[in-house]
């Protein structure tokens, strides 16, 4: 069985249809990239797996439960959770108090145990040095890492990775990818929507293509770059 899926996803915000009937399956141990261009409905798509949003019809599954329309942190506590492409921490709290309130309120440890689990995966994700310092203080690289950091503190399942390499350098990239390939390693599956598709290509197992709502492509990252769709949806017709 599939660890999460979402079957024949709608949604329409008045009339501009951003899903129409989208796929999606995620294997355990798996990374899947999703890949697509602006306003192909990806971040919808995650937003309607984690309830956010509640898709107009369709259903998403996780772990074998229907959770379709659950609340947000419902759906955390089930082991489910997204970055977002736009990282908000909690500005005037430390490094470390960003990600107890994971394991806080995500996980629902007691203070004791949350705050060893923090320590543990900042210096997993490479910011132990940062942990007292205020999250407002630390560089893009750093806020992106953060927001994972607290992803992983609510003990999730799968993480829904939202643009997580915007603003990076490549050697921040590289190091980015190399983390994420270590904690797919450790059993974390992941999705990974990106912009950056050398990047995406290299770390997915297997990639889908959405465009204008729809899912055009979807298979092994070789197969999908060389689909006449997918060139024709990211660069025109005229190199197809």
């Amino acid at each position: 069985m599939s660890l999460l899926e979402a079957r024949g996803i709608h949604k329409s915000f008045g009339a501009l249809q951003a899903l129409g009937g989208v796929d999606l399956c995620l294997e355990r141990g798996e990374i899947l990239g999703v890949i697509g261009p602006n306003g192909s409905g990806k971040t919808t798509l995650f937003n309607c797996m984690t309830g956010i949003l509640r898709p107009d019809s369709g259903r998403v599954v996780f772990g074998g439960r229907d959770i379709t329309g659950w609340p947000t942190h419902r759906i955390c506590r089930a082991g489910l959770v997204k970055t977002s492409q736009i990282v908000r921490p909690f500005l005037g709290m430390s490094v470390l108090e960003n990600v107890l309130v994971g394991g806080l309120y995500g996980k629902g440890l007691l203070l004791k145990r949350a705050r060893a689990q923090a320590l543990e995966i900042l210096e997993q994700v490479g910011l132990a040095e940062a942990a007292a310092q205020p999250a407002g203080s630390i560089t893009v690289a750093m806020r992106r890492r953060l927001e994972l950091a607290r992803c992983l503190a609510t003990g999730p399942q799968a993480i829904l990775l939202d643009e997580n390499l915007a603003g990076l350098t490549p050697v921040e990239i590289a190091e980015s990818l190399a983390l994420l390939r270590s904690l797919n390693a450790q059993g974390l599956s992941l999705v990974v929507v990106e912009h950056v598709m050398q990047a995406v290509m290299g770390v997915s197992q297997r990639v889908m293509v959405l465009d204008y709502g729809q899912k055009i492509a979807e298979g092994p990252p070789a197969q999908v770059v060389a689909d006449r769709r997918v060139i024709e949806a990211f660069l025109g017709e005229e190199y197809a």
